[in-house]
């Protein structure tokens, strides 16, 4: 493999730095406004310092959490099987085939829910709906020992907050060069890297402060070496993996006490950073999330805050002014003593404000307003606050999954299609999937899609199937009224059936193999021809005994 030498990549990481200086403002603003708790960007603290500093609306706060919570909710849901595995034509409806990919998606939500996925999830999507910018790191854990060897070790997941990646984006319009600073402590480096860590964990182990901080970073590219029929091999993988020691911290401005090293050098099949851009304009490599939207509204209301506690203070415990022969001192803090010698003799009294509350409240419902609707402020109003009826409740819905459908192609483009496939890649390789081999025994050919039935891709496929429900109630009444097969002769029951198993996406085992239902239908055929036999005869036997009747 085709290695760049250290000074490269540290040339190539200090150019990835200067391109995302145009943007580390704007993440910190928004950070600072929308969620305090997620990370710094270009913010340097102490440690044991508050991170809730200066805001004095939590407007933007509210609005965010509700926004990714609802999307979570919506599109990846814990509690419900919202990833299936469909076929392509030809294999679409053969139903051994489609009872394969349902046993392997079962297997795949089972591991995601055995792993930290629905909890780093969270915060993966509160990057990528709020800075426009997420990034997922996908890994096998561990793997475990017991009485049948070697065996998986499961799932693991990281969201890595946007203020330790860089990336540049390829050809493809996708993220293929990423770098990532990693922090651990000494006596943890020594031990990821076999001994092999560094100058600067050596120097703290050496100087007896094992849990001294050391910074790394992790490259991750395409592998231009790459072969794909050779050994697989950590040199000739798809994706290279070199960790750097002796950079220092970038987000902290802490320096290193070593030179920049190779530490470590690997490969992956797949990439193990799933990057996720909300909005990408053109000729920028990073994205733009609701939070750039919202970001205006949210400092001034945030200022005007501010400005109106200052004036409360000052209006319920304003400041005295008094006479007095001195130089004029002027204190109009809240609290505060004005001294100063007026031309005409007075008494003490309070210095009143005057401000106006009216007018703050009405630019501070307003800039409310706006930050909702940049939060899809439809979606984030309760619905138990105010009554409403079963149409009023479906129309509302149907908004709202109108409003989140740029949102959910996205998030299906940029996360789940690039996670759920490096979800089964991990799998495959750790002889979790076994029916991919199999498939593969029974239909060399035959390649699969990765396909959605959460609520709200559910609720998008069943708004189509009610198209399909009008005109088949349509059609039927019709046949009722005037009791003419000419108004049903054109449908196929078949297609309408397999239409609706496919659109409902209900798993394969509930379903007949179609040798199956042709043999119901036989005996279904076989049984009526039967039955018709009989009613003949007995209609013979009944005419003739009445011909007989009629003789005597």
């Amino acid at each position: 493999m085709h290695r760049p030498p250290v000074q490269e990549l540290i040339s190539r990481f200090d150019y990835l730095k200067k391109r995302r200086f145009n943007f580390e403002k704007a993440w910190q603003d928004i950070s600072d406004l929308m969620m305090p708790y997620r990370g710094d960007i270009t913010t340097k603290r102490t440690t044991g310092s508050r991170r809730v500093k200066g805001v004095f609306d939590t407007t933007a706060m509210n609005a965010a959490d509700s926004f990714v919570n609802f999307i979570k909710g919506a599109i990846i849901p814990s509690g419900n099987d919202w990833v299936r595995l469909h076929a392509k034509q030809p294999f679409s409806d053969v139903l051994e085939v489609r009872q394969i990919l349902d046993s392997v998606a079962d297997k795949v939500l089972s591991e995601l829910a055995n792993s930290n996925f629905y909890k780093e999830a969270t915060g993966f999507l509160r990057d990528f709906a709020v800075l426009g910018n997420g990034t997922l790191h996908v890994r096998e854990g561990k793997p475990k020992f017991g009485s049948k060897g070697q065996t998986f070790g499961g799932l693991v997941f990281e969201a890595v907050p946007i203020g330790r990646m860089w990336f540049m984006v390829g050809n493809e319009g996708r993220p293929d060069f990423l770098v990532r600073q990693i922090t651990m402590t000494a006596v943890d480096a020594m031990r990821f890297f076999d001994g092999n860590a560094g100058g600067d964990a050596e120097y703290h182990i050496n100087a007896g402060n094992p849990m001294e901080e050391c910074n790394f970073l992790h490259f991750v590219y395409e592998n231009e070496d790459f072969l794909p029929h050779g050994v697989p091999t950590p040199e000739n993988r798809k994706y290279a993996s070199i960790y750097v020691s002796g950079y220092g911290d970038f987000v902290t401005g802490t320096g290193s006490m070593s030179e920049p090293a190779i530490v470590r050098v690997g490969g992956f099949d797949h990439c193990p950073y799933i990057v996720a851009r909300w909005m990408v304009v053109d000729g920028e490599e990073y994205g733009r999330g609701k939070g750039h939207l919202a970001r205006a509204d949210a400092m001034g209301i945030n200022e005007l805050r501010r400005q109106i506690l200052i004036a409360a203070g000052k209006d319920l415990n304003p400041p005295l002014m008094v006479e007095h022969d001195t130089v004029v001192e002027l204190d109009i803090t809240p609290n505060g003593l004005m001294v100063t010698r007026p031309p005409v003799k007075m008494g003490p009294q309070y210095l009143k404000s005057d401000t106006n509350y009216q007018v703050a409240d009405l630019i501070a419902r307003q800039d409310r307003d706006q930050i909702k609707k940049a939060f899809l402020g439809d979606i984030l109003d309760d619905p138990e606050t105010q009554p409403r009826s079963a149409e009023e409740s479906r129309q509302r819905q149907v908004r709202a999954l109108s409003r989140l459908a740029a949102s959910a192609d996205t998030v299906n483009y940029e996360f789940l299609d690039p996670m759920v496939q490096s979800v089964i890649d991990i799998m495959y390789r750790g002889g979790m999937l076994p029916e991919l081999d199999l498939l593969q025994s029974l239909a060399p050919d035959a390649e699969f899609e990765i396909v959605y039935q959460s609520p709200f891709f559910t609720s998008q496929k069943a708004s189509g199937m009610n198209r399909v429900s009008a005109f088949l109630e349509r059609r039927m009444a019709l046949y009722q009224a005037t009791q003419s097969p000419a108004y049903i002769d054109d449908l196929n029951p078949d297609a309408i059936s397999a239409y609706d198993a496919k659109v409902s996406d209900i798993p394969a085992s509930i379903l007949r193999s179609p040798e199956e239902v042709s043999a119901i239908r036989e005996a279904r055929a076989e049984q009526q021809m039967i039955q018709q036999q009989m009613e003949q005869m007995q209609m013979m036997s009944q005419m003739q005994q009445q011909g007989n009747t009629e003789g005597v």
